[in-house]
Parts: C-alpha cells; sequence; structure tokens
C-alpha cells in the first residue's frame, strides 16, 4: 500500500441528510493519546479526548492526499523529537532498522516501508524488501525518509473523502504507528 493511512469511506448516514458536514466526533482510545486532527485549514494537536472519550475532527479541503501526508510526516516528526518518542532515526541503513524496530516494539506483526523513489535509491539501493519489510516506492514523499508503518494503516489513522476536495482525518496513533530514518 502506498498510503500513510487507511483510506475511509464516509459513513454515509453523516453526509444523507444534511450533506458534507463542518465537523464530526470519532471514539478514541485514550492510551494512544495526543490525536493528529484536520481542522479547516489545518492541523491540530489533541492532548485528551472528551469527557466521551471522542476527538473532533473539521472537513478541510484536501485536493490531492500527498502533500496532506506530507504534512502529517512533518507534524508527527516534529512532535515526536519534541516528545522524544523515539520514532526519527538517521536515514542510514541503521535508521531504517531502528525505524522498524520502533514501530515493531508494538506487537505489530506486518510492517511496510514507504520512500521517495530517490531516498531509497541512495539508502536502499535496488532492493524491493529490507529487514523482512516490503518497500512501497511512492511519489508523494519528498526524498529525504524512509517510514516504517504497519501494513495495516488502521493502526495509524485514517483519512475519509467527501467527493474529490473535501476530506476529514484522524490521525489516532502517532505517537505509535511510524518510525522514521531521516536525513
Amino acid at each position: 500500500m502506498n498510503d500513510l493511512l487507511q483510506q475511509l469511506e464516509p459513513d454515509p448516514r453523516i453526509t444523507k441528510s444534511r450533506g458534507v458536514p463542518l465537523m464530526v466526533e470519532f471514539p478514541v482510545n485514550t492510551a494512544t493519546a495526543p490525536y493528529l486532527v484536520s481542522t479547516s485549514h489545518g492541523l491540530l494537536w489533541v492532548r485528551e479526548p472528551l469527557a466521551n472519550q471522542v476527538v473532533r475532527a473539521a472537513v478541510r479541503h484536501i485536493k490531492d492526499d500527498g502533500p496532506f501526508f506530507r504534512e502529517v510526516l512533518d507534524e508527527i516528526i516534529g512532535m515526536g523529537q519534541e516528545a522524544k518518542w523515539g520514532n526519527v532515526s538517521e536515514g542510514t541503513h541503521k535508521g531504517v532498522n531502528q525505524a522498524i524496530e520502533y514501530v515493531r516494539s508494538y506487537d505489530l506483526p506486518d510492517i511496510e516501508l514507504i520512500s521517495a523513489v530517490k531516498e531509497l535509491d541512495q539508502v536502499l539501493p535496488g532492493l524491493d524488501e529490507f529487514g523482512g519489510c516490503p518497500i512501497h516506492r511512492v511519489d508523494w514523499m519528498l526524498g529525504d525518509m524512509v517510514v516504517a508503518v504497519p501494513a495495516d494503516r488502521s493502526y495509524v489513522g485514517f483519512l475519509s473523502r467527501f467527493g474529490s476536495s473535501r476530506a476529514i482525518s484522524v490521525i489516532h496513533n502517532p505517537s505509535r504507528g511510524l518510525g522514521v530514518a531521516k536525513k
């Protein structure tokens, strides 16, 4: 899979009566805080859910998934470094192994690597698999990182589209769902 997040169809009950909503509440596991949610113009870190164990996310303009996925990665890398999660390593073979092991440490069985073609040619030249993980080359990622993610992207979060240019997203496991090897 080449996507960073699970692609999830919106619940038809949401749009049936009123069309595309401005905001939707989503249930979350309190153990996976903080959460990264879409707002009408960007992303927002939510440190803890509301009293009823939900977070609110807003629908926003997202015409192309690539820039949005890059924005999500930038936020997770920044917060990971600030909070010292240990999810960011150097962009070397050793760093890629550390990114894989970081995600595996949460008992996730199937890990995949996604990276820009340019980066793979520099760090993992000519390989289709590394450390027991299949490698997916993506054109949306910038050329300075390799990302280890669970094969089941629902562990990380989702992107749900309302037509071709509006979407909503909740990254409900940013601190555990991604390992990054970055230059």
